[in-house]
């Protein structure tokens, strides 16, 4: 359940269909509504935790899990072998998140 919490002042990376425009024509400045998850905890997408062998397949798993998250509003993270995206959400968290995938090149630390 998504609670309404407020406005605060849009940051670059927000999603456009946060931005409250009625609100922030009163405002003069860029607002995006807020809200508080009380059903959902953090959700993290692990590398660890994937019982797939084939690294490719795992970093496909991932990648859709991470548009999946952001498309269904979710606070999510992700853990790599060398890199760590802490719970977020919004088009920043996503391209963090999708960067960190598209650049993975550690083999040796993904087995």
């Amino acid at each position: 359940m998504r609670d309404y919490a407020g406005f605060r002042p849009y940051a670059p990376g927000d999603s456009p269909r946060r931005i409250a425009w009625k609100a922030a024509t009163r405002a003069d400045q860029l607002l995006v509504k807020q809200f508080v998850d009380q059903a959902r905890p953090e959700l993290w997408l692990d590398w660890r935790l994937l019982g797939i062998e084939n690294i490719e397949s795992r970093l496909e798993q991932l990648c859709q899990w991470v548009l999946k998250a952001e498309n269904d509003g979710h606070q999510y993270g992700l853990r790599l072998p060398g890199f760590k995206a802490p719970p977020a959400c919004g088009e920043g968290q996503q391209r963090h998140c999708l960067e960190g995938l598209a650049l993975f090149t550690d083999q040796e630390k993904a087995t």
